[in-house]
């Protein structure tokens, strides 16, 4: 949990989207994105982050073809 945290640019290693800054496609859809750990049951959380990474493939997906 929190290798690759997303939030602001000068701080972060990964976008809100849960794409990676440093090369362009990859995205992180797990428990390393989270920069700390939640204070509840985190698979829920875990779950909808991977759920709305996901969202964001998708779109990246569709721009690209």
């Amino acid at each position: 949990m929190g290798s690759v945290p997303m939030g602001a640019a000068d701080r972060f290693p990964t976008k809100p989207t849960g794409e990676f800054r440093a090369l362009r496609n990859l995205f992180i859809g797990d428990a390393s994105v989270l920069p700390t750990p939640p204070g509840v049951s985190r698979m829920i959380t875990i779950m909808a982050m991977a759920r709305r990474t996901a969202s964001f493939v998708l779109d990246a997906l569709r721009t690209a073809s």
